[in-house]
């Protein structure tokens, strides 16, 4: 059974799928982003460009203020393949890491 979830943040509608309030395989309850998985994780190859960190070390760049949310964007990964999951330094240096990685691939908007 999915429940659906609506929420209204400064007149913009954001809506998420939790389904029986579980985390498996399959589904799983997303983090009130503007998606929600519903099926299992696409893992695809990672480019050329971009910079692989395993996540202490994007962690440490984050609390050094080397990375910040302006700065690029960031998305889980294995040491071999790449998520499609976003994540911020800022939530990184808040503690909302998903375990289920083992490093982050971190794309700079600057040369």
């Amino acid at each position: 059974m999915r429940v659906g979830l609506i929420l209204r943040v400064s007149g913009v509608q954001l809506e998420a799928n939790k389904c029986n309030g579980k985390l498996n395989e399959k589904c799983e309850i997303c983090d009130f982003r503007f998606f929600c998985f519903t099926n299992t994780i696409k893992l695809v190859p990672q480019p050329d460009y971009g910079d692989l960190f395993t996540i202490e070390e994007f962690k440490k760049h984050c609390e050094g203020g080397s990375f910040i949310d302006y700065d690029g964007s960031a998305y889980y990964a294995t040491d071999k393949l790449m998520t499609r999951i976003a994540v911020t330094p800022s939530e990184i240096r808040n503690g909302k890491v998903d375990k289920r990685w083992s490093h982050i691939m971190w794309f700079s908007f600057f040369l």
